[in-house]
């Protein structure tokens, strides 16, 4: 079941109210937008008594409850006690569990069917370490019995060292010292010229300051950090630029 996004003038079709839509097209978490346009009469009903389900069930069906908890924390606000409302309260809760009761897949025969037939294709492996025994599905690439086990493989260790003795060193080439003309300046001139966006996914600077709490990165594409030519240089946010530093991106 669907809905439209109630931010003025967007007409996109959601499930429930997304941070990463709000973020991206409105510049805005979801709660800090809710708190704007509800907080008076979520404060209101708060003091009266009523629960996050029910100001949820009055606002509507795309304000669910964890959004309502998240705002009424945000703004502060204790709530009286009300002898009925608390009831209601409590019955509405019961509904809840009563729904989630009869909509249990596991008392679904089909879900148990499939749940049962994915067992049985399970088989018996070794340990690699230990050499116990231990039962699997064979969709799973597991070759360990426990956690135990995997944390004292050769595979783990080397994930977790660094410097010259990590698998994936590149000669300590993020170490090496940026150019005097690497300026303010000059990355603020490029966020301009790529209009304050990344390049990859579009997110602008605004949104990245609201996720990150920090403007959006200039990146050499060479990777070269004395080539300070603006032909080399790129606006990218966090998560493109980690993935790019990885060569996960192809290039031109």
């Amino acid at each position: 079941m669907t809905f439209e996004c109630p931010y003025p003038g967007c007409e996109k079709q959601l499930k429930k109210l997304q941070t990463q839509h709000f973020i991206y097209k409105h510049g805005i978490k979801p709660a800090e937008w809710v708190k704007q346009e509800f907080g008076s009469k979520i404060t209101r009903w708060y003091k009266e008594g009523y629960g996050s389900y029910i100001i949820a069930e009055r606002l509507g069906e795309e304000y669910h409850n964890e959004l309502i908890n998240t705002v009424i924390h945000k703004l502060g606000i204790n709530r009286t006690h009300n002898t009925a409302v608390t009831e209601y309260n409590n019955m509405k809760r019961e509904e809840m569990r009563k729904w989630f009761s009869e909509n249990n897949p596991m008392k679904n025969e089909e879900s148990r069917r499939k749940i049962s037939e994915a067992n049985k294709n399970g088989e018996v492996r070794k340990c690699k370490v230990c050499g116990n025994e231990f039962y699997t599905v064979k969709s799973k690439d597991s070759h360990y019995c426990s956690t135990e086990c995997w944390l004292s493989t050769k595979k783990f260790k080397e994930s977790c060292v660094s410097g010259k003795d990590h698998p994936n060193w590149r000669g300590g080439i993020s170490k090496e010292p940026y150019g005097n003309d690497w300026t303010n300046d000059l990355r603020s001139k490029v966020r301009k010229r790529d209009n304050y966006e990344c390049q990859f996914c579009g997110m602008t600077q605004s949104a990245h300051k609201s996720i990150y709490n920090e403007k959006l990165h200039v990146h050499h594409i060479d990777k070269n950090k004395k080539n300070i030519s603006l032909n080399n240089l790129i606006t990218l946010c966090h998560t493109c630029h980690i993935r790019w530093e990885w060569s996960t991106y192809e290039k031109d």
